[in-house]
């Protein structure tokens, strides 16, 4: 079997280093504030604050400014039964 051609082995180490620090440099995303919550399956947008409801403890509404950082803000029962949300067909 031949040996490797330089060429070929300074490309590798290239891709290598590259590879190594590009996953350095990436930066690490995770979400901050209150955020355990059961069965968070959907995220809406609405007036430049972001809303998700849970499952369990009363169904807990969150807010967030940013979609990163995530406080409760009560729970659906707290409201009572006269609350209403409105929900909009999207098409």
């Amino acid at each position: 079997m031949p040996a490797p051609h330089a060429c070929y082995i300074h490309f590798m180490m290239q891709r290598l280093l590259f590879c190594a620090a590009a996953l350095l440099a990436l930066p690490v995303h995770a979400l901050d504030g209150e955020i355990t919550v059961h069965d968070p399956s959907t995220v809406t947008l609405h007036a430049g604050r972001y809303y998700t409801y849970g499952t369990g403890n009363g169904l807990p509404i969150l807010t967030s400014d940013d979609g990163w950082t995530w406080q409760r803000r009560g729970s659906l029962m707290a409201l009572g039964a006269g609350f209403r949300i409105h929900v909009r067909n999207s098409r």
